[in-house]
């Protein structure tokens, strides 16, 4: 029997081990710094929102938009979440794909239930992919 590679798309949640570089950075922000943002401003503060602004400064020239359109959360699980559960209100309909991770679905469903959102969840497969012609109602899944 053939061995097939893997090819796993929620590394960023679950890799393991980490790049040595990752270590030394948590390692080194842990023992010099060592606080969240905003705290106040004494030197320690001051430092994390320097780094801070030169993240969002280094991701908004990656992607050509400007720092202050950069939000920093603990991870893709509370962006989303932020995005959806802060921008959708009652009528708004949203189309999905077939792939989405828990993260998108879980707080759809609730906001279906309880906020008057619907969306539509497109066909689709992992051999076939997503048909861009198909035809899309209004109903929820």
């Amino acid at each position: 029997m053939k061995k097939r590679s893997k090819v796993y798309l929620d590394q960023a949640a679950t890799s393991f081990p980490k790049p040595e570089s990752v270590y030394q950075a948590v390692d080194e922000f842990s023992r010099t710094v060592g606080i969240g943002s905003g705290r106040g401003f004494y030197r320690e503060s001051r430092e994390v929102s320097r780094i801070y602004r030169e993240t969002r400064t280094g991701i908004a020239g990656l992607i050509g938009s400007r720092p202050e359109e950069i939000i920093l959360t603990s991870g893709a699980t509370d962006s989303l979440n932020t995005i959806l559960l802060g921008t959708l209100r009652e009528g708004d309909h949203i189309i999905i794909s077939p792939f989405e991770h828990n993260s998108v679905t879980r707080p759809l469903n609730y906001l279906v239930r309880n906020h008057g959102v619907t969306f539509t969840r497109l066909d689709g497969s992992l051999d076939g992919g997503i048909d861009p012609g198909e035809k899309i109602g209004r109903a929820h899944v």
